[in-house]
């Protein structure tokens, strides 16, 4: 449709070139980083302490309490950020990431059997929960932070100019980024080009100031920077549930499960907002500014981990158990539930990361469970095992598109 002349068929590498370029991403550097103790073998400490008790008030009411205690030193802890991010992450923000010391986990339930015969009893429960070793590679933030030349760059589009002339459409200084509509520029005019594209971007590395960050050189942060305050993942679980004894060896019971998730580890957030229609935060380079990495100036997404994503489980569980006697044991269990949460599959607000809610696809409204064993003569056993689940809902939306 852009009268492109094409190959009649694609037998070659030679004729796939022939087709339109449509965007580029080059990759430079080692991709061995020097870590905090200077070595290329990343260590660190992960400890958890607790205590736990179970108290007996009566016959009837069992407490159980306890107290957690969760450190994990997984992320980077001696990289400083350039004044040039202090636009997005303000100037109290261009500390390295800070230590979390306050994850404490308490824990209460309750078993409480209100008759003589305690065939029935009521339970209820309460803990907070972090997870840890969820964050992403960290070795990108490194390299992005530490002075030029350290690590492998991936550089986008955005920072790679065509240096052809006569290309119609295409001159000089353009981005080699089309995704708009196909160009005379194709893939055999880029293969010309990359050798002496790749020299110039690891030439730039090597005469860029050693002073400066990586950062302050590409201007951009297709990986993740992680901000001074990172959230560990944490849930909150509660749930409240009845168990009674209908017969002897066979028990039912049904439970309210309540599960509040916050921070998830999830995409990282571009808060120079660089495709908006407002401009970025950080202003575009301009003229001699791209060249200066001292220039307040962006030429990309700077991308930070924020742990923005939020979950909330609810569900009605409910369980009925044949004790193994008279040579069989039979197991059934129901789960009606929902799974709802914030997540760039529903949509994404860069104003606002937490408005567009919806199922998420773990989202199944109904389980059920069927399993039994059965003893047969000779020493034989036969077993039963059945699994339903109802599909996720389904949730409409627009990909990769900030309305906003």
């Amino acid at each position: 449709n852009a009268s492109i002349p094409l190959p009649a068929a694609f037998r070659t590498l030679d004729d796939i070139l022939q087709l339109p370029l449509q965007s580029i991403t080059v990759g430079i550097g080692d991709p061995r980083v020097p870590q905090e103790n200077g070595g290329l073998v990343r260590r660190w400490n992960v400890l958890r302490l607790y205590f736990q008790d179970t108290w007996r008030l009566d016959e009837h009411l069992t407490l159980n309490y306890g107290l957690g205690w969760t450190i994990d030193r997984n992320l980077n802890y001696d990289l400083r950020k350039p004044p040039l991010l202090a636009p997005i992450l303000g100037a109290g923000g261009l500390g390295p990431t800070r230590k979390q010391w306050k994850n404490f986990s308490p824990v209460l339930g309750l078993a409480w059997a209100p008759s003589s015969n305690r065939k029935t009893v009521v339970r209820a429960g309460a803990g907070v929960f972090y997870d840890f070793l969820t964050s992403p590679p960290l070795d990108p933030e490194r390299a992005l932070l530490g002075p030029p030349g350290l690590g492998r760059q991936d550089v986008p589009v955005t920072s790679i100019l065509n240096t052809l002339a006569g290309i119609p459409g295409v001159p000089l200084g353009t981005p080699l980024n089309f995704r708009g509509s196909p160009t005379s520029f194709t893939g055999a005019h880029l293969m010309s080009i990359l050798p002496a594209i790749r020299a110039s971007l690891v030439q730039g590395l090597a005469n860029a100031d050693p002073t400066v960050r990586v950062i302050q050189v590409r201007k951009l942060a297709a990986q993740r920077l992680f901000p001074a305050d990172f959230p560990s993942p944490s849930a909150l679980h509660t749930n409240l549930g009845v168990q009674r004894e209908i017969a002897p060896d066979f028990v039912f019971s049904a439970d309210f499960a309540y599960r509040h998730f916050v921070h998830s580890p999830g995409p990282p957030v571009d808060l120079n907002h660089f495709n908006s229609t407002r401009g970025p935060v950080i202003p575009a380079c301009t003229g001699t500014q791209r060249n200066d990495p001292r220039a307040i100036c962006s030429l990309g997404q700077i991308n930070v981990a924020l742990a923005w994503q939020r979950a909330t489980y609810k569900g009605l569980l409910l369980r009925a158990e044949k004790r193994f006697s008279r040579g069989f044991q039979i197991l059934s269990s129901y789960a009606y539930s929902s799974n709802t949460g914030s997540s760039t599959g529903n949509g994404f607000n860069l104003d606002n990361w937490l408005q567009n809610s919806g199922p998420l696809d773990t989202d199944l409204t109904q389980i059920a469970n069927l399993a039994g064993v059965a003893q047969l003569p000779w020493g034989f056993e036969l077993g039963i095992n059945f699994s339903f689940s109802s599909a996720p809902p389904l949730s409409a939306f627009v990909g990769g598109i900030d309305f906003n």
